[in-house]
């Protein structure tokens, strides 16, 4: 009896009755649920459905190439962790709209999640020991809010990406390898980005902006015991880093090769370097704060 009633309770929240226009599945690894992984849901799901994972350790490659909501049931207790299977990605998001919230996502070679859409949400995950943590491409109008990346080599990567918001994240340990050092957010060839209320703490570099990445707004950010607080070069440009702590740097802000950046309210506290501009111009350095510091600023080799 007791099977019976939980297999109609089931049956409502999936949406199979007439009329349904969003279904709802549940994914459980060794317990009476629908489907018993993650890509048998994803499979017979549809745009707009909801896949509810309750918790259990999952290990296989989601890719998802419709518009899927990926969470947890509510009040369930445990922890989703979707666990490397020897794929270079986790959750591969081909579809706009997707919604990734709540999951552990870990051991991966590759991005935890990679985006190659638009218009997805992608909120308090855990990202642990993959090589990147998520990493968007050719992308636009995602919000990434509220994860936290642990470990490999960039927390968060916008490739080519523009025009999304990243806030309140927070990556740790991201230090990379000698040859290739890690950042807890990196901007390559990135525009237009918004990056406000995070924190990297414990990276080669807290953030990285890099390859005519331009108009970016870094807002409020707190960077600790990184190598390079925030590192702008290889001509990029019109970026604004305000309102920023950093501490406990070899160099806080550092820009080699850029132009036209603002600098402007940021508070930088025991390190070595505190602004450093090599082969820079035309950027702009106001009312920041510097204190317990080596060597203030820095200007030299053409700037």
């Amino acid at each position: 009896m007791l099977r019976l009633t939980l297999a109609v309770l089931i049956a409502l929240f999936a949406g199979l009755f007439a009329g349904a226009d969003a279904r709802m599945y549940i994914v459980d690894d060794d317990g009476f649920a629908q489907y018993h992984s993650i890509g048998e849901a994803v499979a017979i799901a549809g745009d707009g459905d909801t896949i509810y994972v309750k918790p259990g350790t999952y290990r296989e490659h989601i890719v998802l190439n419709k518009s899927l909501t990926l969470m947890p049931p509510r009040g369930e207790e445990g922890t989703v962790n979707l666990a490397g299977d020897g794929s270079d990605i986790g959750i591969e998001v081909l579809a706009d709209g997707c919604k990734i919230e709540g999951l552990t996502i870990s051991d991966f070679a590759g991005p935890g999640i990679y985006v190659e859409s638009r218009s997805n949400e992608i909120r308090k995950n855990v990202l642990v020991d993959n090589v990147h943590g998520i990493f968007l491409n050719a992308t636009s109008g995602n919000i990434l809010e509220m994860n936290r990346e642990e470990g490999g080599y960039c927390g968060i990567v916008l490739l080519s990406s523009r025009e999304n918001t990243i806030r309140s994240n927070v990556a740790e340990g991201c230090m990379g390898s000698e040859r290739v050092p890690g950042a807890g957010i990196l901007l390559n060839a990135a525009a237009r980005n918004s990056i406000s209320e995070s924190e990297s703490k414990g990276c080669a570099r807290g953030v990285h902006i890099v390859s005519e990445s331009l108009e970016n707004e870094l807002d409020g950010n707190e960077i600790a015991d990184c190598r390079y607080g925030v590192l702008i070069e290889i001509s990029s440009g019109a970026n604004l880093i305000r309102g920023c702590a950093i501490e406990n740097a070899t160099t806080a802000i550092a820009l080699y090769a850029a132009a036209k950046n603002q600098i402007q309210n940021n508070a930088i506290a025991n390190s070595t370097n505190g602004i450093a501009l090599l082969s820079s111009a035309e950027n702009s350095i106001v009312q920041n704060g510097l204190e317990e510091i080596d060597t203030g600023i820095m200007i030299s080799e053409a700037s």
